[in-house]
């Protein structure tokens, strides 16, 4: 008859190793994030349908004014 408890926190004890494996590689890219630059974030106009907005062009009518 299969021994069940050694079975059994066999099994617990590689499920705790493979948890702690998770979290501290969670933790490692957790701080490579918060390591690392911003993201270059615009914000783009917005185009109706019958409307195409040509941001060239309200940049160089910005200029002009």
């Amino acid at each position: 008859m299969p021994d069940y408890k050694e079975m059994y926190v066999k099994l617990f004890q590689s499920q705790s190793r493979a948890i702690g494996i998770l979290q501290e590689a969670q933790k490692e890219t957790e701080g490579m994030y918060i390591d690392s630059e911003p993201p270059d974030i615009r914000l783009l106009p917005f185009a109706s349908k019958d409307k195409i907005i040509d941001t060239d062009d309200k940049a160089e009518e910005a200029d002009d004014e």
